[in-house]
């Protein structure tokens, strides 16, 4: 696998590859971290019908992946459920669930 072509669409783009296309520290390679971001992305928009961050232009996109807080919708869903996207969707990719091991997004309640 090539992991240093950006592909695909652009809102399951995360922070750390958004700063790659926009001016910040080229990458030789996309962390692990990044694809969990993408898992993140897909629960949340299976989940809300919509995807957690939306523009009308690539670049208001960009902006909001990379400095805006994912909404999760109170009383929507469960505990575990906001706790996993939340957790898959934070902006520092080394603290992001499964940037250490795939085990920990396996692991994670939400799975039971």
């Amino acid at each position: 696998i090539d992991r240093l072509t950006v592909c695909g669409t652009p809102i399951y783009m995360s922070p750390e590859t958004v700063a790659g296309l926009t001016g910040g520290s080229v990458q030789t390679a996309h962390p692990q971290a990044t694809d969990w971001w993408a898992v993140g992305t897909l629960i949340y928009e299976m989940i809300f019908g919509k995807p957690p961050f939306s523009a009308p232009s690539f670049d208001k996109l960009t902006a909001k992946i990379a400095r805006n807080a994912v909404h999760i919708p109170v009383g929507h869903v469960s505990k575990s459920c906001g706790d996993i996207i939340r957790r898959l969707l934070d902006k520092t990719d080394s603290l992001r669930l499964g940037s250490g091991d795939s085990s920990e997004v396996q692991q994670h309640e939400w799975f039971a």
